[in-house]
């Protein structure tokens, strides 16, 4: 047997009554904000896409990518948590 919450439902009835189809698609949240300016995502990315190239072979790890996140753009990361500013 299946079970619904009853305010779950309700909400979804509320939302289909406001908003229709639209209803079924996630909305746009603001989330956390990056510690990275707009320029540093994008050349922490170019500098992921170019130490991939120069692997010749296999793919980067979150080890690599954290390497690049602590050297390049002094971030540190470790599995399991958020990036962070690098703190000494």
């Amino acid at each position: 047997m299946v079970s619904y919450n009853l305010q779950n439902i309700d909400n979804i009835r509320r939302n289909y009554w406001l908003r229709g189809l639209d209803s079924i698609y996630d909305r746009f949240r603001e989330g956390r904000k990056s510690i990275f300016a707009d320029k540093d995502i994008k050349a922490f990315k170019q500098a992921i896409v170019q130490a991939q190239q120069q692997k010749g072979g296999g793919r980067l790890t979150a080890v690599d990518i954290a390497q690049i996140a602590k050297n390049d753009f002094k971030a540190r990361h470790s599995l399991g948590t958020k990036w962070a500013p690098h703190r000494k």
